[in-house]
């Protein structure tokens, strides 16, 4: 059995498709990874070893008979579980779900990676339907960061970012609405992509608030985020390019209280791109507070009638005070909120510094405007004192954030 921690999503489908390593082979080292260590960061919720071990021999009997086995090859990876997987309920991590019919099909981005060779090992831990930012869950535990057991992993999708920084698989997918895979991924030290909104099919994804959610994969390295992006797009085989590629910085509120070191380390990769404010940007904040509290509540208005005691006491609260928010409070909000967009035109139009590099960037733009994305590390697990309060504001106008 050959162990493949900390190994690439490239470089695991390299070796499986020149036949060096078998996808099963590969598999029954990530099983045995996440039997011996996953225990620890309270990130698995489910290890799906029969279904897993079915795809890896389907890659290997593809490979055998000549076929192409997708660019993805035997690459082990897991999901939130909010995404449908064929056979099983989907909790959204919940009690709640806990005995829902099985899903009768895959989400569409699991069945995309599937057919890219991909092999599903696992379902991961969130908060509760997503909302929160520290996946700390009622019924399943509180997700642990991989690099200090003592600290958060982060929310809402902190089981996916856990698992692939601990090195026990090489991809998994989130979800993010307000931050839940940008928070994880800062906190944990991965690359997590919140894609332009609705640019990565939801279907079979358990929503939150539809207006902002998005699924969003964890890697660690640009290149395996380059290639799945590709593959949930549907578009494995068209290349990216950095071509007139032209580079911003974001000032104003997103270098408010700004670590120094982190804000050089950004000046650098910018050079001497133009310095953006985005008018009105901090009023996009509260605003998608707003509108998410009202969507995920009114989501959940008739559950909660029959079985509010089954949710998390503080999720219950939280989606109860967003369904009592009168409409127009909301609508005010959404309609303030809609004015950073025209006034956030000024960014693609201004002049920016030409960035060439021979390695592709995803996803395809031409432009890229650099901020932090949030303030600090990962906190210790019983202090619950960050905000992503950067990268929220940006994402409003549905833009994306890597």
């Amino acid at each position: 059995m050959i162990s493949w921690h900390r190994t690439t999503a490239c470089d695991i489908a390299r070796a499986v498709r020149g036949r060096e390593v078998t996808a099963r082979a590969v598999l029954e080292g990530c099983i045995a990874d996440i039997e011996a260590r996953a225990a620890p960061l309270v990130a698995v919720t489910q290890l799906l070893a029969e279904r897993a071990r079915a795809e890896a021999d389907a890659v290997d009997a593809r490979i055998a008979a000549g076929e192409d086995p997708g660019p993805l090859a035997g690459v082990p990876y897991g999901v939130k579980d909010l995404f449908d997987v064929a056979g099983r309920p989907t909790t959204a991590g919940s009690r709640v779900y806990a005995d829902a019919p099985s899903a009768p099909c895959d989400a569409k981005a699991v069945a995309r990676l599937k057919a890219a060779g991909a092999v599903l090992v696992a379902t991961l831990n969130m908060d509760e339907f997503a909302y929160g930012f520290a996946t700390i869950n009622a019924a399943y535990g509180t997700t642990r960061n991989p690099h200090d057991l003592a600290r958060l992993a982060g929310g809402s999708s902190g089981g996916s970012a856990a698992v692939v920084a601990a090195g026990l698989m090489p991809l998994a997918l989130g979800s993010d609405t307000n931050g839940s895979v940008r928070v994880p991924a800062s906190l944990t030290g991965l690359y997590g992509l919140k894609p332009t909104h609705t640019a990565l099919p939801l279907d079979g994804v358990f929503p939150f608030a539809e207006s902002f959610d998005d699924v969003g994969p964890f890697t660690r390295s640009v290149e395996d985020m380059e290639r799945v992006w590709a593959v949930l797009r549907g578009e494995p085989n068209v290349p990216l390019t950095a071509a007139d590629l032209r580079v911003a910085r974001l000032g104003g509120r997103f270098r408010v209280n700004a670590d120094p070191d982190q804000l050089a380390a950004m000046d650098a990769i910018a050079g001497e791109g133009p310095l953006l404010e985005i008018p009105e940007i901090g009023r996009a904040r509260s605003a998608a507070f707003l509108i998410t509290a009202h969507e995920g509540g009114m989501l959940h208005r008739a559950m909660l009638a029959e079985r509010a005691m089954d949710y998390d006491p503080q999720v219950r609260d939280r989606l109860i005070a967003g369904a009592l928010l009168p409409e127009t409070i909301v609508d005010e909000r959404a309609r303030s909120g809609r004015t950073i967009s025209p006034g956030s035109r000024r960014c693609w139009r201004t002049p920016m510094w030409s960035w060439h590099r021979p390695r592709p960037v995803p996803p395809r733009a031409s432009r890229i405007l650099v901020s932090r994305s949030m303030a600090g590390c990962g906190p210790r697990a019983r202090t619950l004192v960050f905000t992503p309060r950067r990268s929220r504001s940006w994402a409003f106008p549905r833009w994306p954030c890597l």
